[in-house]
């Protein structure tokens, strides 16, 4: 599970990437109409009698602060959402084949991101710091989720795929424990800190450290390993 782990944080980031590049992209084209650069004008209405088309579109407030602005320009288009100081607080912009939705606190700091592009989905969680607390990603139709602490370190692991896993992680990303469906095998597995197994439950592939050599568990077996991984107990 370790390695697959890696591999979700790697395609974590690929969606965070994704969304600062679709994020830029909103910024550049929700920028023209917060400034007022273009402003709204009537493009074919005699063809289309009641549509009003235009670059950008902005709204304002009875002060006259901007409070939503709607552009397009070039293969992106953006809306974003203010508030009454003039924060940020929700912004949708699509552009090429990706689209991303951010959700912004009162500080107009990012909290959610949602997007999509690509054959990824990927929602990511943010803490008041702009820390990376969780993240979901589903890709090739593998779906992952992380759950991450204070520090970003990942603690909690869930993958779902052709198997499916549940690893826990101690602050210094070493392994305490995993349960894994592989196949028609089904195992729970502990470890210490020093990420040793030192206990595994049900059928899995156990190395006897003294032989090299490969062991498949029955489905009922219990084996205690100490911190050398060699056998205590074992049953049956």
């Amino acid at each position: 599970m370790d390695g697959e782990a890696r591999e979700f944080s790697e395609r974590l980031a690929l969606v965070e990437r994704s969304m600062r590049r679709y994020r830029a992209a909103l910024a550049a084209v929700t920028l023209i109409a917060a400034a007022g650069l273009a402003g709204p004008s009537i493009v074919g209405a005699a063809k289309a009698p009641g549509v009003i088309q235009a670059k950008s579109f902005a709204v304002v407030d009875d002060n006259g602060a901007v409070r939503a602005a709607l552009a397009a320009k070039g293969d992106g288009a953006g809306l974003a959402i203010y508030d009454k100081a003039g924060k940020t607080r929700a912004s949708l912009g699509t552009t090429g084949d990706g689209i991303v939705l951010v959700l912004c606190d009162k500080a107009g700091k990012e909290r959610a991101a949602l997007v999509t592009g690509g054959d990824s989905t990927g929602l990511v969680l943010y803490d008041e710091t702009g820390k990376r607390r969780a993240g979901l990603a589903t890709t090739r139709g593998v779906t992952s989720l992380t759950l991450n602490d204070t520090a970003e370190k990942m603690r909690v692991f869930l993958d779902s795929g052709d198997d499916t896993g549940l690893t826990l992680y101690d602050k210094a990303g070493k392994t305490l424990a995993a349960l894994d469906t592989m196949g028609d095998d089904t195992s729970l597995t502990l470890a210490d800190k020093a990420g040793n197994m030192r206990a595994a439950l049900g059928n899995f592939d156990l190395k006897n450290t003294a032989t090299g050599s490969t062991e498949h568990r029955a489905a009922s077996s219990l084996v205690l390993l100490n911190e050398q991984g060699r056998v205590l107990w074992e049953a049956p």
